[in-house]
Order: structure tokens, then C-alpha cells, then sequence
């Protein structure tokens, strides 16, 4: 098999957390348009991995790039997987860490504490 680097570092943060399995799901179904949308099928696919999973790590990075569409995925998270969420809080202790941030390839992961 031939991983990319952030699904080969999520792979090995797994491995180190003791965790038996992980899914990697994706906001966004596609990022090759200029201005890519979330979508009704992306968003099922999205809710059903949470559905099935004991940890959601939302971890899409700090980039002020659509602030609005992650604001809303959060909420949605937060009103449905409140107890499941996490992050990866980087090592100069910021949360919402890309695995791909060179401060963030020690993972650190913390329980979000989100108000509903």
C-alpha cells in the first residue's frame, strides 16, 4: 500500500495512541475546485464514520481558509458526537493541529470541551 504523508501520519499516531482502527474523512469532498463545497453525500459519509467511531479527532489545521464551513461542521459535531470530540494540540500547545504541521507530528490529543 502507498500512503500519502498525512494518512501515514495519521497511521503511526494511531499506532502510538493504542488506537485499533481509524478513518480518515475529509470536510470537503473535493478540494480541485477553487471554492470546494461540502455536499449532502460527503456530509452523510462524514456523519456515519462519526456515528461508528469512540474518538473523532477534528483536526483540519489553523488556516483561516473557510472559517464558516468548519464553523458549521463543528457545531454539527458538537450537537451530535459532543462526548467523542478531540484534537491534536500541537507542541506549542495550539488545538486543531493538521497532522501535516511539523508542531504537531508528536500528537498530543486533548478532549474538546465545547459548550452545545
Amino acid at each position: 500500500m502507498i500512503f500519502d504523508q498525512t494518512t501515514m501520519l495519521v497511521r503511526n499516531g494511531a499506532v502510538k495512541n493504542d488506537f485499533g482502527s481509524v478513518s480518515i474523512i475529509n470536510l470537503f469532498s473535493s478540494i480541485d475546485n477553487p471554492l470546494p463545497k461540502t455536499d449532502k453525500t460527503n456530509t452523510s459519509f462524514v456523519m456515519r464514520e462519526c456515528d461508528n467511531a469512540d474518538v473523532i479527532i477534528v483536526a483540519y489545521g489553523r488556516s483561516t481558509s473557510f472559517e464558516e464551513e468548519k464553523k458549521a461542521f463543528l457545531n454539527a459535531l458538537t450537537e451530535h458526537y459532543n462526548d467523542k470530540l478531540h484534537t491534536i494540540i500541537d507542541s506549542k500547545g495550539l488545538m486543531f493541529s493538521h497532522p501535516l504541521s511539523p508542531f504537531a507530528h508528536q500528537w498530543n490529543i486533548q478532549k474538546l470541551d465545547l459548550k452545545r
